[in-house]
């Protein structure tokens, strides 16, 4: 590790702007610094720093990245179209490509992560120790360009460990720079000129540059407008599976502000599709699970209550009648005590699958609780419209259910209510056509119409 107290010779001149949004870290920071630096001035955001450094003659700026209101990055971009030469250190408790990526253009002089390693902070400042020219007497050039190098090294070595495709791409398509991701798998990939590959030979192996929306190429895009831009693209692994990728390319601009290309990078989304989907579809089995009976998979009293307020909806605009059938299953309760719940929940399965034949598709059957089933039936001419339905029920439904070797007979009664006549509120049209049910129960009929003098 480089000496201390030489490097302390020459920082203990310098002006420090330290800008850290965290109070723990500004502390820590301080506890650190204050033996090294003349004088340190503190920022908590990215327009703090801008305001303090306009304000103070500084020297180094260190700063974190991730803060509110203005982050790091940011602030630099700032500072920078004032002074191109102001050392700045870059503090972060995370590695992330797109840091590495911007602060090579922003000229940054070094990297360090949360907390602080001296060793490290050391050897970061004698490279700014040499930026701003204060010569070090103990340190020879041969080891300050070795450590200029080393740093260069280190920036290039993150970049090359990331294990998604980066790299910087010219004007007319050919790649300025590309990292080991890439460079190991050029060999499978169709390049007419290994010295000067193209984008679209390496990201599509084809042969002139993409252009559909299957492809979009952000390239023209964003030099046009030097604002960052995110695609999706499908690309092909090796077995020529295809993959969804996320590119994001950012502007990239020479020493006079000029956008020159940009810098891609792309990565698999597979997992995180996969995810969506997965959560999709464990969003859409919640729903039907809260929406339907489990036994016969029809429509519960929440999903038939929703219906039956949306079908009210409809026939007020479209001045229409819609008519509810109540429907009970008799004897269900003697084959339920002779033979058992397996018994009743066979019958209760059976005879939701007889209902549903006789159904059109746009009629919703419910089983709203027990052997109790309702059915919602839209755009009726006539209320003789509900008693064909339910005469069909009523045969289909006395065909005995085989079960265990045993002939099982049901029947039905079937009570029946019209909206708007009887009601104009679904709970109460719910409510008549059980009436009507009973009624039919008790006159030993099949079927029952609401009418005024049965209310109760």
């Amino acid at each position: 590790m480089t000496d201390i107290n030489e490097i302390i010779k020459y920082t203990s001149g310098l002006n420090l702007l330290f800008v850290d949004d965290d109070k723990e870290s500004r502390e820590a920071g301080l506890f650190l610094f204050e033996d090294i630096f003349k004088s340190i001035i503190i920022a908590e955001d990215g327009f703090d720093g801008i305001e303090k450094f306009q304000n103070n003659n500084i020297d180094l700026i260190i700063t974190d990245i991730d803060m509110p209101n203005l982050n790091g990055l940011d602030m630099i971009e700032n500072i920078r179209q004032t002074n191109k030469e102001i050392p700045i250190v870059i503090l972060s408790a995370h590695i992330k490509t797109d840091f590495f990526i911007r602060s090579i253009k922003l000229n940054i002089k070094g990297y360090l992560l949360k907390p602080i390693d001296l060793g490290a902070l050391l050897d970061i400042l004698t490279n700014v120790i040499s930026t701003v020219s204060l010569k070090i007497e103990t340190l020879k050039n041969t080891k300050l360009q070795e450590q200029l190098k080393q740093s260069h090294t280190y920036l290039k070595s993150i970049v090359d460990s990331v294990h998604d495709p980066i790299m910087a791409i010219k004007e007319d398509y050919s790649i300025a720079l590309m990292n080991n991701v890439l460079k190991e798998n050029l060999k499978y990939f169709n390049i007419l000129d290994i010295n000067n590959p193209k984008c679209y030979e390496i990201s599509h192996n084809r042969e002139t540059p993409c252009d559909d929306v299957n492809h979009p190429c952000p390239l023209k895009d964003v030099i046009e407008s030097k604002k960052p831009i995110t695609v999706m693209h499908n690309h092909y692994d090796k077995k020529k599976n295809m993959f969804p990728v996320e590119v994001v390319a950012t502007p990239l601009f020479d020493s006079e502000q000029n956008c020159i290309g940009i810098i891609e990078s792309s990565r698999d989304i597979s997992a995180h599709v996969d995810l969506q989907n997965k959560l999709r579809q464990e969003k859409d089995l919640f729903y039907h699970q809260a929406h339907h009976d489990t036994l016969t998979g029809l429509a519960n009293r929440i999903l038939f209550d929703d219906r039956l307020g949306q079908a009210i909806l409809r026939a007020d605009r479209n001045k229409t009648k819609i008519a509810l059938l109540f429907i009970d299953l008799n004897k269900f309760k003697q084959i339920n005590d002779l033979f058992g719940h397996k018994a009743g929940d066979t019958v209760l399965k059976i005879a939701s699958n007889i209902m549903q034949k006789k159904m059109r598709k746009d009629e919703t059957l419910a089983r709203i609780g027990g052997d109790e089933f309702s059915i919602i039936m839209e755009n009726i001419d006539t209320v003789d419209n509900a008693s064909i339905l339910a005469q069909k029920l009523i045969q289909n439904l006395e065909t005995p259910i085989e079960y265990e070797g045993h002939s099982l007979n049901i029947s039905a009664s079937i009570g029946i209510s019209i909206y708007p006549d009887d009601a104009t509120e679904g709970h109460k049209l719910l409510r008549y056509a059980d009436i009507a049910m009973y009624e039919a129960k008790n006159n030993k009929q099949d079927i029952a119409y609401f009418s005024q003098n049965l209310k109760r």
